[in-house]
């Protein structure tokens, strides 16, 4: 028995039908893919067009180490060195008292930002005149 839909052999159910005439229209977007892509194929083949240059890949340069003035550290370093909560640090960090960099989850301090931070935030010691 043939399908009134789809007229193919053997096919009578409506579920069957409509996967039939589904499968026939993903051959036919198939086919005509399959058609494009052997089109242009055969013009790279004949001359007749030039297959697109991938981008050149990057090359593995090996970069020079930071200089020691560039460096990061955590901010749970970065607090002990100077006595602090890890809480603080991070609080400064992101109000920008102090500068940070923030890689994947981690935010690093640069070791420039204790000296500047020192200098910053230092007060001069006043000059003692006639103890006794």
């Amino acid at each position: 028995m043939a399908c009134r839909k789809c007229r193919s052999v053997g096919c009578g159910y409506p579920v069957f039908c409509t996967a039939c005439l589904l499968w026939k229209q993903d051959a036919e977007a198939l086919a005509a893919q399959y058609e494009h892509l052997r089109a242009a194929v055969d013009a790279v083949m004949d001359g007749q067009m030039k297959p697109t240059e991938k981008p050149p890949l990057r090359s593995a340069e090996v970069k020079p180490p930071v200089p020691s003035s560039q460096k990061l550290q955590s901010i749970k370093d970065f607090a002990a060195s100077i006595g602090i909560s890890v809480w603080t640090v991070r609080g400064w960090a992101y109000r920008g008292r102090i500068a940070s960099i923030k890689l994947g989850a981690r935010l690093m301090i640069p070791t420039t930002e204790l000296d500047r931070l020192i200098k910053e935030n230092l007060r001069p010691a006043i000059g003692r005149t006639g103890v006794g």
